[in-house]
């Protein structure tokens, strides 16, 4: 669910100083979105716009700048398309800082080029960069299809107002013709959340066009970047982000309880699923790999509910060792090798040592 933050003065000062700092230096990094309400507040993140080349040079003057403001780097997440930073700035709550990087790419194949992007950037009244119009339509527009098979009507009204220019319209309807020429013109408008059987089709043809486009006018470069993409995939399957608890039924009080930490709000989302043991180990292998991981490596908590007679079978299988347990003391006695914290509603969180444990 989408938040309002609100910003700090010495917070404030930070991203100030950042992005002034990028700019002397010529690295242009316009801010995507969320920036409206500054530098009183932001949404739950502020995504900024990074020229590939340029990344690890901006990542090192970040780091340097929260040390010199007396910061602390609390979590960093990266994937091949973005680095997601999670930061104390003074006394406040954690601020997330998201540097893209591939703002405009599907899976390794650019759809506008950093110079474009780079070229086409405004200033804002508060004197930092902030994309042309058209450009943050099109990202606002077509990411979360092409990425994700939805679309919001919140977008609406901030598209049909960047777009009320008849020269950006224009090269918004460039942009999409240049990158999905053979996809069919959008079901639904702007102001609308249309319903899944609209949304995922289209975002369906977006895909196969870009695909198509790449076949059409191969290059060595975009496989590269397309393998390195899949490469960052693979490890972040390997080396999650996330975390998964596994929560037997009737502990919601104690989910409640774990959520409410400031911690939760260094995951990207939070998942709960059922597990019901059907087919033994193989099948809890499967569901570990295939739900449970994927979730993962997109930085996500996952609550697994079980009922208590799986619980102990799940825990003593391979990949059954959760960063966190819900469940009554008296359940997991038998395993002695847990720490366990008070809960309300004689519940108990039940944190699993990392190393050694349900021998």
């Amino acid at each position: 669910m989408s938040k309002i933050c609100n910003l700090t003065n010495e917070e404030w000062q930070f991203l100030e100083e950042l992005l002034t700092s990028l700019h002397v230096l010529g690295i242009i990094c316009p801010i995507l979105r969320n920036y409206e309400s500054l530098p009183g507040q932001i949404g739950n993140d502020l995504d900024i716009f990074v020229p590939r080349s340029r990344l690890k040079e901006v990542e090192g003057i970040f780091c340097a700048m929260v040390t010199s403001h007396g910061g602390e780097l609390v979590k960093k997440f990266k994937k091949d398309t973005f680095t997601a930073w999670w930061v104390r700035i003074g006394g406040a709550p954690l601020l997330h800082v998201d540097l893209f990087n591939g703002a405009f790419y599907w899976r390794g194949r650019q759809l506008e080029s950093d110079e474009a992007v780079r070229a086409g950037t405004r200033k804002h009244i508060l004197g930092f960069d902030i994309p042309r119009p058209a450009h943050q339509a099109f990202s606002m527009f077509v990411t979360s299809l092409i990425w994700g098979g939805f679309y919001k009507a919140k977008y609406g009204s901030v598209i049909n107002s960047l777009l009320a220019d008849e020269n950006e319209a224009a090269y918004f309807e460039s942009m999409m013709l240049r990158n999905f020429p053979t996809a069919p013109k959008s079901p639904f408008c702007f102001d609308e959340s249309p319903p899944e059987k609209l949304a995922v089709p289209y975002a369906r043809s977006l895909r196969n066009d870009v695909k198509l486009r790449w076949l059409k006018t191969f290059k060595l470069s975009e496989l590269y970047a397309i393998s390195r993409y899949w490469c960052w995939e693979i490890l972040n399957l390997c080396r999650p982000s996330g975390e998964w608890v596994l929560m037997v039924e009737g502990q919601e009080a104690a989910m409640d309880g774990v959520m409410d930490g400031e911690r939760m709000s260094t995951y990207g989302g939070e998942t709960v699923m059922s597990y019901d043991d059907v087919g033994g180990g193989l099948h809890w292998l499967w569901f570990r790999l295939r739900h449970i991981q994927r979730r993962m490596a997109r930085n996500e908590l996952v609550f697994v509910q079980v009922k208590a007679t799986v619980a102990l079978k799940v825990l003593k299988r391979l990949g059954g060792r959760p960063d966190q347990i819900l469940a009554e003391s008296s359940l997991l006695e038998p395993l002695g090798c847990l720490k366990s914290y008070s809960k309300e509603n004689e519940s108990v969180w039940v944190k699993t040592e990392r190393r050694g444990q349900f021998k």
